[in-house]
C-alpha cells in the first residue's frame, strides 16, 4: 500500500527570494524572459547562489574501476489514473508566485536544486498562461494533468542541467516539462541514480515544445535512487531550450 498524500504535504519553502515582476513581459520567442535587474544582487541571471547558508553540494561520484550495473525500469509517458494514484504530488500551490526557491519540503520529502557544477540554484514559481508569468499555454490532457498549472522555472543560460537531490530514496519520480524557447521542439533527458551522470536506475528522453507541448517525464524504477538529473539537448540543428519549466512533481518513497 502506498503512503498517504495528505493535504499537509503541501510544499513549504526553505529559502525564498523575491523576484520583481516589473520586467515580466510577453515575448515572441520566450515563454518567460527575466532580465538581470530581476535577479537579486550577488546572483547571476540563472539564479545561481553560493553562500554559507546554501552550501555547494558534495555530490558522491561513482566508482572509477567498474561499469555500474543497470537495472530494469519503466517509463511513464502520460499522467494516467494508475500513475496519479500510486504517487504523491509535491504540491507547490502555497508557494508565493514570482519568488525563487532553492529547497522545498513537505511532510514526506525535501528536495534541493543544483546545477551540474554542484552549485545551489533557484527555481522561480510562475503562473502559466499569464502575462505576468509563463506567458504560454502549458499543454493539453491527457498529455498533462492541467492546462494552466503553476510552474517552477529555471533558465539554462549558464547550465544546461538541473540536479534534484532527494532527502529520501524514491522508486518513482516524474514531472511535466516544457522549454522556454517558442521557436522549435526541444528534447530533454532525465536520468535517475545515486551520483552525477548516473542513469543506472532509469533514463527517459521526452520531446517538448512551447506553447501547448509540455510532456511528462516519469520513471518507475526497480531500485531506489536519490538523484534526478534533467538536461537539455543542443546541436547545430536544434536550438537550445533557453530555459525550462517543470510542474506537477510526483514521487513514491522507497519502502
Amino acid at each position: 500500500m502506498f503512503f498517504s498524500c495528505a493535504k499537509d504535504d503541501a510544499a513549504v519553502l526553505e529559502s525564498a527570494t523575491n523576484v520583481s515582476s516589473q520586467a515580466l513581459n510577453e515575448a515572441e520567442q520566450f515563454a518567460w524572459f527575466p532580465t538581470y535587474k530581476e535577479v537579486d544582487p550577488g546572483k547571476d541571471a540563472s539564479g545561481s547562489l553560493n553562500t554559507p547558508t546554501e552550501p555547494r553540494l558534495n555530490f558522491p561520484y561513482g566508482p572509477d574501476d567498474e561499469i555500474p550495473k543497470r537495472y530494469p525500469f519503466k517509463v511513464i509517458d502520460k499522467p494516467d489514473l494508475g500513475y496519479v494514484n500510486e504517487t504523491c504530488l509535491f504540491d507547490i500551490a502555497d508557494l508565493e508566485r514570482n519568488k525563487s526557491y532553492h529547497k522545498l519540503q513537505n511532510g514526506s520529502l525535501r528536495i534541493g536544486f543544483f546545477d551540474d557544477g554542484f552549485e545551489p540554484i533557484r527555481l522561480i514559481k510562475l503562473p502559466s498562461s499569464s502575462e505576468s508569468g509563463w506567458n504560454a499555454h502549458w499543454g493539453t490532457t491527457p498529455a498533462v494533468e492541467q492546462e494552466k498549472p503553476d510552474v517552477l522555472y529555471y533558465n539554462t543560460w549558464n547550465s544546461r542541467s538541473i540536479i534534484i537531490y532527494l532527502s529520501k530514496p524514491c522508486t518513482e519520480f516524474g514531472f511535466e516539462i516544457a522549454p522556454n524557447n517558442k521557436r522549435s521542439t526541444h528534447s530533454f533527458i532525465v536520468d535517475v541514480g545515486d551520483w552525477l551522470n548516473d542513469d543506472s536506475k532509469g533514463t527517459v528522453s521526452v520531446e517538448t515544445k512551447t506553447p501547448s507541448g509540455a510532456a511528462l517525464a516519469a520513471i518507475k524504477a526497480t531500485k531506489p535512487f536519490r538523484m534526478v538529473r534533467i538536461w537539455s539537448i543542443g546541436s547545430p540543428t536544434l536550438p537550445l531550450a533557453e530555459g525550462m519549466a517543470i510542474s506537477n512533481i510526483r514521487y513514491t518513497l522507497a519502502k
